[in-house]
């Protein structure tokens, strides 16, 4: 398959580009010259002959919420998905599937959440999901829409992890707010998987979650890792810190969602790692 992948030299860009080429496929990486709204014609010429893209655009969220912050948080990912679906339409032999990525974060924090349950009406990532969400369903009829809504992604080259382990590294723990909070993840090469699957099976579209079954919390997630690197003092910082650091970013850290895979489990989707604990062993062995 011939894929473009916006997004491409981040975390998760860089794991899906190596893993699309291992097993053969071309890759077309989308850069932000290609999003240039002067040359608006050169992002469809980019496209031409892909059978799929992927949509992984976005600045990143674990920063100082800022007002400026924020829009660049919700425009790096509108604007893209955008520019993406109006080129897509103008295309007339059109690219077959259109996989654009969203977050759990489209939940609210209390209750368990299925692909069918409602967004937080109040939460900022919930508003950026939904306007993502929904820039991504402006995309024409023709092409198979798949909207993957990301937990916490796990690896050691990036994401939240390598962030975890600067303290840890030091013989430090730290755990954020009581620890309490729901921790939605998935391992990396299970996010591969699915990715193969959405890309292979033409009867799949919509909403899917892409969250381990081993939903857990934060102190849990911390406890693992003080498995493997044995902290000499553990450090609990309280919300205001956070507060402070963060402002309304605080949140992403200190409330979480309970997402479950259901419809990937309701086709059968075998997660290698489905529990932290393998997860973990498989990251730092």
């Amino acid at each position: 398959m011939k894929i473009a992948i916006s997004g491409s030299s981040g975390f998760v860009g860089t794991h899906l580009k190596n893993f699309l080429q291992e097993r053969g496929d071309t890759v077309i990486p989308l850069t932000r010259s290609d999003f240039d709204a002067e040359l608006p014609d050169s992002l469809q010429r980019k496209l031409a002959g892909c059978d799929a893209v992927i949509n992984l655009a976005g600045s990143p969220i674990n920063v100082r919420w800022t007002k400026q912050n924020k829009e660049l948080i919700l425009n790096s990912r509108v604007e893209v998905t955008r520019k993406l679906v109006e080129a897509i339409n103008r295309m007339e032999q059109k690219p077959a599937v259109f996989i654009s990525t969203s977050a759990v974060g489209y939940y609210p924090s209390n209750g368990v959440q299925t692909e069918q349950s409602e967004s937080d009406p109040n939460a900022f990532l919930a508003l950026v999901t939904r306007r993502w969400e929904a820039q991504a369903a402006e995309v024409s009829s023709d092409v198979r829409l798949v909207i993957l809504r990301f937990a916490v992604v796990l690896g050691k080259e990036g994401g939240m992890l390598p962030v975890l382990l600067k303290s840890f590294s030091k013989r430090v723990g730290v755990m954020f707010g009581n620890g309490k909070q729901t921790f939605a993840w998935i391992h990396i090469d299970d996010l591969m998987q699915i990715f193969a699957l959405m890309l292979r099976d033409r009867s799949l579209s919509g909403v899917f979650n892409c969250v381990a079954p081993g939903v857990t919390d934060f102190e849990a997630l911390t406890a693992e890792i003080g498995f493997y690197y044995k902290p000499f003092i553990r450090i609990q910082l309280p919300p205001f810190i956070l507060k402070l650091v963060f402002l309304e970013g605080a949140s992403f850290i200190l409330q979480g969602q309970h997402a479950v895979p259901q419809r990937l489990s309701a086709l059968g989707f075998r997660f290698k790692y489905p529990t932290l604990s393998e997860a973990m062993q498989a990251i730092f062995k």
